[in-house]
């Protein structure tokens, strides 16, 4: 036996145990992402639901620059961890810190930022409220959002 295939065995059964967690996760989010829709629906009312079908693709560009930091990361940790580099897996390991704190700090303002100067408007339907100035308006039969 070569050290190639001994290589693709150990792969394929470490891929065939890691795959249930794998999907347990994605089902996790997927149930989060359902029950996120039927509050909305149900409580907050038919703005709230579209606001959250209009936040789903901000989400999945969150989650896809997320996944590839840490994907990235951890082909590049293994390979210096097998090199037994421990100075650029340090290197590395400060790297990844100071660029989800950047992305973190810069996604944090934009939302801060559309929040204090009301640019959220296209997120929700043309609704005015008459008492108050906030953008979510709570009176007593419902609570919805206004632009």
């Amino acid at each position: 036996m070569t050290a190639s295939t001994t290589d693709r065995e150990l792969i394929s059964r470490l891929m065939l145990r890691l795959l249930p967690a794998q999907i347990f996760l994605a089902a996790i989010g997927s149930i989060n992402s359902v029950i996120s829709s039927l509050f909305a629906g149900n409580i907050l009312g038919a703005d709230a639901m579209s606001a959250v079908g209009l936040y789903l693709p901000f989400n999945m560009l969150l989650n896809a620059l997320s996944t590839l930091l840490v994907g990235g990361t951890t082909i590049l940790s293994g390979k210096y961890i097998g090199e037994n580099e421990q100075d650029r897996l340090r290197d590395l390991f400060s790297l990844d810190l100071l660029l989800a704190l950047i992305l973190s700090t810069v996604i944090t303002g934009l939302y801060i930022l559309m929040g204090t100067f009301d640019l959220t408007g296209f997120l929700t339907a043309k609704k005015r409220c008459g008492h108050c100035s906030i953008n979510i308006c709570w009176d007593r039969r419902s609570a919805y959002f206004r632009s």
